[in-house]
């Protein structure tokens, strides 16, 4: 995010709440000097391609907002005036104030609660020779809400063997709404005496390569 429409947004990344080891990616226009020194921001793409600990889309958690007044026009030709507004990683909250950047909107973490499921996605470098190889062992917990029909189609046991989990208000980890990565799905067909029908949900990256029974995994 930037102050402004105008001028060229790159993809950047920054780490948005405390103890998270993978990225919050998202387009800037500013880029400016202390953006990697007040604010922490780090290159979206490195020399092989996107940076494999990103996530995209992300709708929560997000990191602190910070604003400062323009003092001159920038190099990207924004006008004088105004304020820059762009996402600060929270290990430069510190010298993001300093540099006179002001928090207008600290980060916030996604905790759990009843209804919201998770999943363990494994972040997977997409420029790695295999598609096993994950990107530093850093996984996630992709959150969902799972509407309660389908909570109820689906026994406890295959919960379990799909790697699903009921969050609670301390689960930690948890990240809703990416664009990518996405977890891979599973579906079970239900055949009755006078139906066929279908249930699909989300399948843990590390129980891929064993569904319960019944149940086929889709991507």
């Amino acid at each position: 995010m930037g102050l402004s429409v105008y001028g060229d947004r790159t993809l950047k990344a920054v780490v948005a709440v405390p103890g998270a080891k993978w990225l919050y990616g998202f387009r800037t226009n500013y880029s400016k000097a202390d953006a990697a020194t007040e604010l922490g921001h780090q290159p979206g793409f490195g020399t092989t391609g996107l940076n494999p600990l990103i996530v995209l889309g992300c709708n929560s958690p997000k990191p602190a907002r910070v604003t400062k007044r323009r003092s001159g026009a920038s190099p990207d030709g924004l006008v004088a005036g105004g304020n820059e507004s762009t996402f600060c990683d929270v290990g430069h909250l510190d010298e993001a104030q300093t540099g006179g950047w002001k928090i207008a909107r600290m980060y916030k973490r996604l905790r759990g609660g009843k209804g919201l499921f998770f999943v363990e996605l494994a972040l997977v470098n997409p420029q790695a020779a295999t598609e096993g190889s994950n990107a530093g062992g850093v996984v996630i917990n992709y959150a969902w809400r799972m509407p309660p029909f389908l909570q109820a189609k689906i026994t406890e046991g295959d919960k379990t063997a799909l790697g699903i989990t009921e969050s609670t208000g301390n689960t930690d980890n948890l990240v809703r709404g990416l664009r990518f990565p996405k977890p891979p799905r599973a579906t079970f067909k239900a055949v009755g005496t006078e139906s066929v029908g279908s249930r699909t949900t989300y399948i843990a990256t590390n129980k891929t390569d064993s569904p319960p029974k019944g149940w086929t995994v889709r991507s």
